[in-house]
């Protein structure tokens, strides 16, 4: 009896160490666990997020390594470009929607990142910049207001036309496109940043 014992014992032993064989084996394979999450990294995301929401892209730049990969609309930008790009970037909704998790690349966070269709508010204005010179046309009396000695319109009269075009498009509701994003984050010091990548800075730059 005792030897028939000690044979169960030793086969228990046995299975014992197969199964902690087992379990290295597949946490190996599994990602990493977040024993303690980390605060900071957190709130650097949650605070990015919020100058998005803020519509200070400027200040949201000032969470990435390099604040440059965040350009603004320069100063002598086309006046339709630059109308575009503000009603862009104050209109930015910026959400998280799950906590913070490992991966091989380090922690994450996903996003979701609601903005304007700027491909659809193009052509729009552009519609109704034709129709609005139809209308001038329809209305002038003189077609020297019109044309130049080129028999061109005259460029501000287009410069005017688009801008009208643009102000009205701009102040309706437009149409938006959600996107998901990966926000990759990483310790820099005591500090954390967020990693831009490709999808990220394609849809805060209006190219998503």
């Amino acid at each position: 009896m005792h030897k028939i014992s000690s044979i169960v014992l030793s086969i228990m032993g046995f299975l014992s160490i197969i199964a902690g064989i087992i379990a290295i084996f597949w946490g190996l394979q599994a990602d990493p666990m977040i024993l303690r999450e980390p605060e900071k990294a957190k709130q650097c995301a949650e605070e990015f997020l919020q100058a998005i929401n803020d519509g200070s892209l400027a200040e949201a730049a000032d969470y990435l390594p390099d604040p440059s990969a965040l350009g603004e609309v320069s100063e002598d930008a086309d006046p339709i470009a630059a109308l575009i790009w503000d009603t862009y970037r104050t209109q930015l909704e910026a959400e998280l929607v799950s906590g913070l998790y490992t991966t091989a690349d380090g922690l994450c966070m996903d996003m979701e990142l609601t903005a304007p269709d700027v491909d659809d508010a193009v052509e729009k204005i552009g519609t109704l910049a034709v129709e609005r010179m139809q209308e001038r046309v329809a209305a002038a009396s003189d077609m020297s207001e019109l044309y130049g000695d080129d028999g061109q319109y005259r460029p501000e009269l287009v410069d005017n036309v688009l801008q009208q075009a643009a102000l009205e498009t701009l102040m309706c509701d437009l149409p938006t496109v959600t996107t998901s994003i990966t926000l990759h984050l990483t310790q820099s010091g005591e500090a954390w940043m967020v990693i831009p990548d490709r999808a990220l800075i394609n849809a805060l730059s209006g190219r998503g």
